[in-house]
């Protein structure tokens, strides 16, 4: 599935619908990603790869989901990792820096530490990620996650 610019996935799905393939997305590609972890570090285009995905599931929930986050004003560039790691069979984690900018002035983008956290659970045959974002940009903290989290006490 391409990702469309936002403005066209704004106009063409619901936004739940459209969060939802995102998140599907995500989830082919980490899946995907997998068999070429080595002593949990992903390699360099998987990092690029899931970045993006990153970025663009988390341009549309937030200018879905967060009233704060003006997407006709504001984009996301794309995540740097400065870390980027399988913890467990089943756990990812990274941070890095998010760049971000205003569309108003695209030449000028601005760095926010960005953090992640992503559980792949295998049930009956079939995969499913839980996730949490985090970033802080204008004075806000700007946190993403859906809405199936596990309920154990270690997520």
């Amino acid at each position: 599935m391409p990702h469309l610019p936002l403005n066209e996935c704004m106009r063409h799905k619901d936004p739940k619908r459209r969060i939802i393939d995102e998140e599907e997305f995500l989830k082919d590609t980490l899946l995907e990603c997998l068999p070429s972890v080595v002593e949990g570090a992903f390699t360099k285009e998987c990092k690029n790869t899931l970045g993006s995905n990153i970025t663009y599931l988390l341009m549309t929930k937030l200018s879905f989901a967060d009233p704060r986050w003006d997407g006709r004003k504001k984009w996301i560039d794309g995540i740097e990792w400065d870390d980027l790691r399988l913890v467990d069979d089943d756990q990812i984690k990274g941070v890095g820096i998010l760049w971000w900018g205003y569309r108003n002035d695209c030449n000028i983008e601005f760095p926010a530490h960005f953090e992640a956290e992503i559980r792949i659970i295998k049930k009956y045959k079939k995969y499913n990620i839980y996730y949490k974002f985090r970033f802080e940009c204008d004075d806000a903290i700007y946190r993403a996650t859906n809405s199936k989290e596990p309920r154990e006490s270690n997520w």
